[in-house]
């Protein structure tokens, strides 16, 4: 059923991606029920013409903005101290987000 999800997403993404980047309409990425597959989100988002930076925000600050959260998304005193640790810089190496070194969510270690 996830993968049937994922495909779905994908194709509507495929369509509807390029007219939103056009018309500068925020993009924001979330788990939703496909937990897991955020990284792939992220690529496809970029591979369709958002860019590495934009892609990469829609998963974080504008994330973030389209549901109205003030608490997540940034790395800020008072915020959330979600965070991800990654090897290689995403900005360059967007694979780099399939493999995380470390994660923290509201301050604790999920992953090391």
């Amino acid at each position: 059923a996830i993968l049937a999800n994922l495909d779905r997403a994908c194709a509507a993404m495929r369509v509807s991606v390029p007219k939103l980047v056009a018309r500068g309409v925020r993009i924001g990425i979330g788990t939703d029920n496909m937990h897991g597959y955020i990284a792939d989100e992220v690529g496809l988002l970029s591979e369709l013409g958002a860019g590495v930076d934009i892609a990469l925000k829609a998963a974080t600050a504008t994330g973030a903005l389209v549901l109205g959260r003030t608490d997540i998304g940034g790395l800020n005193s008072g915020m959330v101290a979600d965070l991800v640790i990654l090897q290689n810089d995403p900005r360059h190496d967007l694979s780099a987000l399939s493999s995380p070194v470390e994660v923290f969510a509201a301050g604790r270690p999920v992953l090391s």
